[in-house]
């Protein structure tokens, strides 16, 4: 099959894509859905788990089923599995 035919392999391996611009700018490709929001932490479900979002002043500016763009004062994103206890604050 041609390379133009195939899915490029975060797709395929559901993974998702996480771009950041300094610690203000955030977006967020190819994840399954936003589990809760405030002002201070943004939760998004994953593959396996969750990302957890950390700040201050955050807002979203756009989110569709294929990106989520997150605004603020970002001090951390932690990658969280599934039934899996973690330290991340």
């Amino acid at each position: 099959m041609p390379d133009a035919l195939q899915l490029p392999n975060d797709l395929q391996r559901g993974l998702i894509l996480l771009s950041m611009h300094g610690q203000e700018h955030l977006w967020i490709e190819n994840f399954r859905g936003l589990s809760s929001y405030s002002s201070e932490e943004v939760r998004i479900l994953i593959r396996g788990g969750w990302v957890k979002i950390c700040g201050s002043h955050m807002e979203i500016l756009t989110y569709t089923k294929e990106e989520i763009e997150i605004t603020g004062c970002i001090c951390s994103v932690c990658f969280i599995s599934a039934g899996k206890t973690t330290s991340c604050k």
